[in-house]
């Protein structure tokens, strides 16, 4: 151990999580009939259904998984966008102070609540403020300012790790891409333009919502049609704006 020196004091960017010693969250399992794909969607249909569900304010949904510190009606008839559904809560168990994975992943769940709160953007695992962008013209980017945040069991506790990032964004869009392509060759642009975007990650304007190209379909347009998982024809127009 060292005789001499001198005490340096330093600070990190971690946060200790408070609660309740007696804190004690439900947890429910939602399903819809019909069966509903859109994560978007189905935190709509709650939403607009809380008083029905017997939902109080206080509540996390992350498409398949609701918490609450409230009993709720388990069975509704429910309306959305004048469509009827049937909204089926079954309790799977209670996350308390002595469940520190359940703690952790809940207090983590409502983090990314609070950001989308906040008209943060989500990409990826990270959240992202489209409004304080910076502008750089002259090579067709920008530069958003974002927060990369974690929830964890410590030996101190339950902390929270706040990092401040960056990420740049492209400003040309599919439709710039395609358009180049095929007047650099007409001939192979389709081909091109699947190798150049293929797993890539786009950000919509209309929704403000990122998506991962996985393939593209030549053959179909905005108006074309698509059948669900419950057999439903959907419209790729409907869809985009659900």
């Amino acid at each position: 151990m060292a005789s001499r020196g001198v005490i340096v004091e330093g600070r990190a960017n971690f946060f200790p999580i408070n609660f309740h010693e007696n804190i004690q969250l439900i947890q429910y399992r939602v399903d819809f009939e019909p069966e509903v794909d859109a994560t978007l969607l189905k935190k709509k249909i709650i939403t607009k259904n809380e008083d029905l569900l017997n939902l109080s304010p206080r509540y996390v949904f992350d498409g398949s998984s609701l918490y609450t510190q409230s009993n709720v009606n388990s069975e509704v008839d429910a309306t959305y966008d004048g469509r009827p559904y049937k909204i089926i809560l079954r309790r799977t168990g209670i996350v308390d102070e002595n469940d520190e994975n359940g703690l952790f992943q809940t207090f983590n769940l409502i983090m990314k609540t609070t950001m989308a709160k906040l008209n943060l953007q989500n990409i990826k695992r990270d959240y992202f403020d489209p409004l304080a962008k910076i502008e750089i013209p002259d090579h067709n980017i920008e530069l958003w300012p974002g927060y990369q945040t974690s929830i964890r069991q410590y030996d101190a506790g339950l902390l929270m790790n706040s990092e401040i990032i960056h990420k740049f964004m492209r400003k040309e869009t599919i439709y710039d891409i395609t358009r180049r392509l095929m007047r650099e060759d007409n001939n192979n642009w389709q081909e091109k333009l699947k190798r150049e975007i293929l797993g890539t990650t786009v950000l919509t304007d209309y929704t403000n919502k990122t998506y991962v190209i996985d393939d593209i379909a030549f053959n179909m347009n905005p108006n074309s049609t698509f059948r669900l998982a419950n057999g439903e024809e959907m419209n790729i127009c409907r869809l985009l704006h659900v």
